[in-house]
């Protein structure tokens, strides 16, 4: 990334900085030298780019006053052609069950600071919960979840896949430990993908997000550590969501929407 930086300030190339997980947040409260150091390599970056991606406009706030005249937001918004069709989904039945068992969801990168632990509490205290996952496996605490006989773990897949598997289940986990500010910040595309599939997502209350997007009805929020919640999220999570709002999410969460933005940021002229 420094490189980058000098490479740019020396020849003019344009640079454009997309602080999809930002650096500096994930090492907020952190002193270390290590953390010094990449905090420096961060607002290096910064000061090179010409235009900084954000996520949201929380996240946009955030940014120092001298990077906000730089700064573009672009959703994590879900593509059209990665979201099942609408047919199928308002086929299916709710709550979504296999052999009387609640299926629920977890995707993306697995790693303890995404409720791992929280989850596994959930499954042990009831046997009529299964889990489907799907992403990468980043730390052990990840490996102990997809060993649990309560877990059907799908490996990675892409997209569409992944939305897909999540359609079938009754809710999508997206929970963040409240350790740092990229946590509390968290800008997850999960939480729109699951409205624009009729999905019940549920987030933990302590990220900023969680405080506005709550007032969907798809959304259920609770205290990063409540298991006995997941555990008895059937009864949280029993309405069935019509198509009307569906395709009024998906009319307002994609990201054909925002392309254009990102073309501009890039200077590059659509096909």
């Amino acid at each position: 990334m420094i490189l980058i930086c000098c490479f740019a300030r020396l020849t003019g190339v344009k640079v454009v900085l997309d602080l999809f997980d930002s650096v500096e947040l994930k090492l907020s409260g952190n002193h270390t030298l290590k953390a010094i150091l990449l905090k420096y390599a961060s607002r290096m970056a910064k000061n090179s780019a010409n235009v900084i991606i954000v996520t949201d406009s929380m996240r946009y706030e955030l940014l120092d006053e001298r990077y906000k005249l730089k700064g573009v937001i672009i959703p994590n918004y879900p593509s059209l052609n990665d979201l099942p069709d609408i047919k199928e989904i308002s086929a299916q039945s709710s709550p979504k069950k296999v052999n009387g068992k609640v299926k629920i969801f977890l995707g993306g990168t697995l790693y303890r600071s995404r409720g791992l632990n929280t989850v596994m509490r959930a499954l042990d205290m009831t046997p009529n919960l299964i889990l489907h996952c799907a992403g990468w496996i980043y730390d052990n605490t990840a490996k102990e979840l997809i060993e649990h006989p309560q877990v059907i773990y799908h490996g990675v897949v892409d997209q569409k896949e992944t939305n897909k598997i999540c359609s079938k289940c009754l809710v999508n986990l997206a929970l963040y430990e409240p350790s740092n500010l990229n946590n509390i910040y968290a800008s997850p595309n999960k939480v729109y993908d699951s409205l624009c599939i009729g999905q019940y997502v549920l987030l933990n209350e302590e990220t900023e997000l969680s405080k506005w997007i709550s007032k969907s009805p798809l959304v259920k929020t609770m205290a990063y550590d409540n298991a006995a919640f997941i555990a008895n999220i059937e009864g949280v999570c029993q309405s069935k969501i019509s198509v009307p709002r569906i395709l009024r999410y998906r009319s307002l969460f994609v990201w054909e929407k925002f392309e254009s933005v990102l073309l501009n940021a890039h200077k590059v002229r659509p096909r």
